[in-house]
């Protein structure tokens, strides 16, 4: 594993957001990625990344991918919403959710 800054270049009249390799990218704006050797050698060969240069990512380092970090977050919500139901507690609202006018979770807060 590589962890890298990588800034997205768009070309002109593409889109300014785009999603690749598990990563979501603004145009111009740097996003530290961790991602494979070949993933980022991909990265680096491409015209619209302009990338760092790469480091060894150490195993206790390893930093959650946008998609890890969404499971993470819906299996927290799952989990508080067992609870909630087990004490008669209606369940959360994910806020993530576009139709969501309920009580906000906070996968951070207690109780």
């Amino acid at each position: 594993m590589q962890k890298m800054t990588v800034t997205y270049k768009a070309p002109p009249g593409d889109a300014k957001v785009t999603e690749a390799f598990g990563y979501t990218f603004h145009d111009g704006k740097p996003e530290e990625v961790e991602v494979s050797d070949e993933i980022a050698a991909k990265l680096q060969s491409s015209r619209i990344y302009e990338c760092s240069k790469p480091s060894e990512v150490k195993e206790g380092d390893k930093k959650m991918t946008d998609a890890e970090r969404k499971a993470a977050d819906a299996k927290t919500l799952a989990d508080e919403n067992a609870k909630r139901a087990a004490q008669g507690l209606p369940p959360l609202e994910d806020p993530n959710h576009p139709k969501s006018g309920g009580e906000k979770h906070d996968p951070k807060a207690k109780g």
